[in-house]
């Protein structure tokens, strides 16, 4: 073929082999687009009168040509950047959740350590031993013990019947030197060095349920009841938020701690442990006595508020700081529960000299796991170590633990009255003391 005639065509050129033509000629025609590679063998003339064409032997550049994944390309370009957008955002949020969640966890085991450390230093002791628990009172706590003042108003110190405190003012009482010693259920303690070098120990108690009057009435009923093994309050002052209560400062701590804190330098023998349980119970029957008809009672007796003086001698000290919630205490019942409520306290506390074991969960623990001991007939595993090693006459364990097990019988109508306690607690301590004269004077 030497020529292809001229038709008229539309659109861009059709791709076709030109290889084998002389002539090409689309002049007049509506065709477009990049000229055929025909190897320069065709000129300008084969394409005149269309501008539609570009490229040699044109003189028109053609543009350059569009990707060739063209829109569909950028499209989906599009769609990634915006999965991949998200899939970040995602990634962000899920970071910082984790992030959050690991913070939190790991702060978790500083809280527990925190209220560790608060729960040891929850004591009830009216004063005891300077421990690690004590110390000097730190900024923030001696902002507590300055906020008094505040919290007391116009409330002026009450003295008791004490030659120790006698004439002391709320002022110098409060600009004394004080020193944290705890914090209990009844609440804050300080140990107080007065002019003179009279230390006292001085109970903060917030929010009582009961009025103002109630309390001085309490305080001067309590302070009418003089016992050698009751530790009175020397002074108090009240207002509508709090009250304060002075004891005398007992250097030689509680009977908590002699016998769950001692290092083994204070021996506590069998036969001192009776008869700091008969002048406990002693002490009880005559407080109970003297305090029947205003109907109060210690309400919160434990190993911890039975301190040890000078001599040792036990002294149950915040007697009738817990006052029934209802304001009914006056009543009959409330009276007989109350009273029934230290017998279960003094139950627990026999317990404890007997086994040597805290107590927890207000006693509860130990008194099933004695029982369950009792039932198996392996009464022996009850009774503190160093008693068994002392050689401590085993009937004589057995039948304070019968006195101690009716004590914490679950029903208050149950349990003994505290005279009944003190009697058989008594007649164990007599028995004891009759037998070692018989060997001391055994020939």
């Amino acid at each position: 073929m030497d020529e292809v005639p001229v038709v008229q065509f539309s659109n861009e050129t059709p791709e076709l082999d030109f290889s084998n033509l002389v002539r090409f000629n689309v002049s007049n025609s509506n065709l477009g687009g990049v000229t055929p590679d025909i190897s320069g063998r065709l000129d300008s003339s084969s394409f005149s009168c269309n501008l539609e064409f570009c490229g040699k032997p044109l003189s028109k550049v053609c543009p350059v040509p569009p990707s060739p994944h063209g829109e569909s390309g950028s499209k989906v370009s599009s769609r990634n950047q915006f999965l991949i957008y998200s899939l970040y955002g995602v990634l962000g949020f899920v970071s910082g959740f984790l992030l959050a969640f690991m913070l939190g966890k790991k702060r978790e085991p500083a809280i527990e350590k925190d209220e560790v450390a608060k729960a040891e230093v929850e004591v009830d002791e009216v004063n005891g031993k300077d421990s690690g628990n004590s110390s000097e009172v730190s900024d923030g706590e001696n902002e507590d013990w300055l906020s008094i003042e505040s919290g007391t108003g116009a409330s002026s110190l009450v003295v008791l019947s004490s030659p120790l405190v006698e004439g002391m003012t709320f002022k110098e009482l409060l600009r004394a030197p004080a020193e944290w010693v705890g914090r209990g259920s009844n609440g804050s303690l300080y140990k107080v060095k007065l002019m003179g070098g009279v230390n006292v120990a001085v109970k903060r108690v917030k929010n009582w349920e009961i009025s103002m009057e109630d309390f001085k009435r309490r305080m001067q009923s309590i302070d009418q009841v003089k016992h050698p093994n009751v530790l009175p309050p020397l002074a108090y002052c009240c207002s509508e938020q709090e009250r304060l209560l002075v004891y005398e400062f007992q250097q030689n701590g509680s009977l908590f701690s002699l016998l769950h804190e001692s290092q083994n330098d204070q021996p506590f023998n069998w036969g001192s442990r009776v008869s700091v349980a008969a002048k406990i119970a002693e002490a009880l029957v005559f407080t109970h006595e003297s305090l029947q008809k205003d109907g109060i009672a210690h309400g919160n007796l434990k190993s911890s508020n039975i301190m040890l003086n000078k001599d040792m001698e036990p002294c149950i000290s915040e007697y009738g700081l817990k006052a029934v919630k209802n304001h009914q205490y006056k009543s009959i019942i409330s009276q007989t529960n109350n009273f029934k409520s230290d017998v279960y306290g003094f139950g627990v506390i026999l317990l404890e000299l007997l086994a040597g074991n805290e107590v927890q969960n207000d006693g509860f623990d130990l008194a099933s796991w004695v029982r369950s001991v009792v039932s198996e007939e392996l009464t022996v595993d009850v009774f503190d170590r160093a008693l068994v090693l002392e050689g401590a006459r085993e009937e004589r364990m057995v039948n304070l633990l019968h006195v101690a097990l009716k004590c914490l019988s679950p029903f208050p109508d149950a349990r003994p009255r505290i005279d009944q306690v003190a009697t058989m607690i008594r007649s164990i301590k007599e028995e004891e003391e009759e037998e070692d004269r018989s060997i001391s004077f055994d020939p």
